[in-house]
């Protein structure tokens, strides 16, 4: 099991979200010590998603400033792995430039192997659109795909569904 939370701080500027944790546990040795996931800027502007397989693999992903750019957003995301633990954080896609500009509808399946597949509705600040990611074991996340022209959807609400096999 994985517990995961946003740590909110007081200062000057009010309350506001600035690191996002998680937890693991497992039967045999019990809840282990927090790990931070996010980069701790103070920066956290959107919840997680979580997903995982009965085998354990699972990504927890959310929205944060960069830590190097400071106008560009971003969607992050940890894998963790049963045997190796927490990835390194790995930007997913980055291509938010103001708060206006979001993802929603966030849906992600993961196969035995520890593949994924991501989906979701992107907001430019203009049109929604669905997006897509792939992420495969020896090349990572794969290009932002829009299966969809946001011409054709003529303002609809998307909503994803997904499934992923373990072949």
């Amino acid at each position: 099991a994985i517990v995961s939370w946003i740590k909110y701080i007081t200062d000057i500027n009010g309350t506001r979200p600035e690191s996002f944790w998680a937890a693991t546990y497992s039967p045999s040795a019990g809840w282990q010590a927090p790990v931070l996931l996010s980069h701790g800027t103070g920066s956290i502007i959107s919840s997680s998603v979580h997903q995982q397989h009965a085998v354990g693999h699972s990504w927890l992903l959310w929205g944060e400033i960069s830590p190097v750019e400071p106008l560009q957003y971003a969607l992050w995301g940890r894998q963790y792995d049963p045997i190796n633990g927490w990835s390194v954080p790995v930007a997913i896609d980055n291509r938010v430039t103001s708060t206006s500009n979001y993802w929603s509808a966030l849906v992600m399946a993961i196969n035995a192997s520890g593949e994924a597949v991501l989906t979701g509705q992107y907001y430019d600040g203009t049109t929604r659109q669905p997006f897509s990611h792939r992420y495969t074991i020896g090349g990572g996340w794969l290009p932002f795909d829009i299966p969809v022209s946001p011409s054709s959807l003529a303002g609809r609400f998307i909503n994803s569904n997904l499934a992923i096999g373990d072949d």
